[in-house]
C-alpha cells in the first residue's frame, strides 16, 4: 500500500513542471473585452484546467 502511494506521488510530482509552466502561460494571456471572445476564452481555460487535474 504504501508503495502504490509513493508511485503515486512520484507521479504528481513529475507532473508538476508541466503543470505550473501551463499555468504561467495561461496566466499571461490577455483576457478579451468581446463578450463573445470572453465566452470562448473561459471555455478554453476551463478545459485546460481539467486536464491539468
Amino acid at each position: 500500500e504504501i508503495d502504490s502511494f509513493v508511485q503515486e506521488f512520484l507521479l504528481v510530482v513529475n507532473r508538476l513542471p508541466s503543470c505550473i509552466s501551463t499555468l504561467q502561460s495561461l496566466s499571461k494571456r490577455p483576457v478579451p473585452a468581446d463578450l463573445k471572445q470572453l465566452q470562448e476564452f473561459c471555455c478554453v481555460n476551463e478545459a485546460r484546467f481539467q486536464q491539468l487535474r
